[in-house]
């Protein structure tokens, strides 16, 4: 059986704003094995990057669990919470503003190792050497600054970064998203190498499937707030059950004309996060409501005969 990594069990985070409440992440449960990247997908504002911050600590769940290795972060003390950020590394969605401008590369990439394991002098310049080569960029990029780069050069540089002290979990914050589609392809396989090679976990969040598909082994689908199918990459992307995956599955750029004709296109807005609709959070826009789905909020159940879970009623 293998060692689950993090265990995310009811995690909510509400934002209290004048107008109401924000139920940015609403009762989200999913595990991370070991070796294993799980995949976080939905459209901008549906609670990603806050589910990442609430997994990090860098923002304080309003209830729920994350367990990481064992650690409870919830009830954890300032020492261990220090000893588990050694063990994940984050790379952000823009490289150009996540690195330091005035400091030169292998002064970022090995500041961990000097605060955290105390190195210096030659041992210090060897092991930043052998993070860069092993995100495919020259040990001699150690001496320049990050303007110096191009956007692909630089997140190989925050990749390298975040492997510093060997983590066993890294949160990737769409860190495709502001890079060329070649430049992305390029990024996904130093990705899916370093996996395979090293057997780290990811917890890899985006708004584009295309993009999490070459890499996730477990997809999680968002809407408002709430995970509205779960289960294996493979099986939702070959056939997604929930209308709003099988929406964002029909996004994913086409070169088959008849296949761009079989697309299932959402009608109306993306509801308010403050208002949101009653019953089903998609009732709103989608095309095969029910009059239950109005009324009832359906529940994140098991798809028979498929390693799938979604909440819709068409499938319960």
């Amino acid at each position: 059986m293998e060692q689950a990594v993090l265990e995310v069990s009811d995690l909510c985070k509400f934002f209290p704003t004048p107008a109401g409440l924000v139920h940015a992440v609403d009762h989200v449960s999913f595990t991370i094995d070991q070796g294993h990247s799980v995949a976080v997908v939905g459209e901008s504002g549906c609670g990603k990057t806050t589910l990442a911050l609430s997994l990090l600590q860098l923002i304080k769940a309003t209830s729920g669990h994350v367990i990481f290795e064992g650690l409870d972060t919830a009830t954890a003390t300032r020492a261990e919470l220090l000893e588990l950020r050694q063990k994940i590394g984050v790379v952000f969605q823009d490289p150009h503003s996540s690195l330091n401008p005035r400091m030169r590369v292998g002064d970022s990439v090995g500041e961990a190792l000097k605060v955290h394991r105390g190195m210096k002098g030659s041992e210090l310049r060897a092991k930043v050497g052998q993070l860069l080569e092993d995100v495919g960029m020259p040990v001699s990029a150690a001496e320049r600054f990050p303007h110096q780069f191009s956007g692909g050069q630089r997140q190989r540089i925050a990749i390298a970064r975040a492997l510093a002290l060997d983590p066993h979990l890294i949160v990737l914050d769409e860190p495709t998203s502001a890079l060329d589609v070649s430049v992305q392809a390029q990024v996904l396989n130093l990705l899916a190498d370093l996996k395979r090679d090293k057997g780290i976990s990811y917890l890899f969040i985006s708004h584009s499937l295309a993009t999490v598909e070459y890499l996730a082994d477990t997809l999680l689908v968002m809407y408002l707030g709430r995970v509205v199918e779960s289960g294996s990459a493979d099986e939702i992307f070959a056939n997604p059950k929930h209308p709003y995956t099988q929406m964002l599955v029909g996004s994913v750029p086409q070169l088959d004309p008849d296949m761009r004709s079989k697309r299932t296109m959402p009608k109306g807005e993306i509801p308010s996060p403050i208002n949101r609709p009653t019953g089903c959070p998609f009732s709103s826009r989608c095309s095969q409501v029910m009059d239950k789905c109005r009324d009832q909020v359906p529940e994140l159940l098991q798809v028979e005969g498929a390693n799938v879970q979604t909440a819709c009623f068409l499938n319960q």
